[in-house]
């Protein structure tokens, strides 16, 4: 479970700072994952506001669970 946050983390930071490599993991787990959807946290370059606004939220989710426990 350690090593599942730890990686969580480290993905959701490269997204925090919109790192490029990581973005691209998004795009590809969503073209597996959810084909033929036009929801994504990195969807299209217009949206990236709104992508780091998502972002955001769940590193700060994550945040909290930490603290919790």
């Amino acid at each position: 479970m350690a090593l599942y946050e730890d990686y969580l983390k480290l993905i959701a930071s490269g997204l925090h700072r919109n790192k490029a490599e990581f973005i691209n993991i998004i795009q590809q787990w969503d073209k597996v994952v959810f084909p033929g959807t036009e929801t994504s946290i990195v969807a299209s370059k217009s949206s990236s506001g709104d992508a780091e606004n998502e972002v955001d939220k769940e590193i700060e989710r994550m945040d909290d669970e930490e603290e919790s426990q």
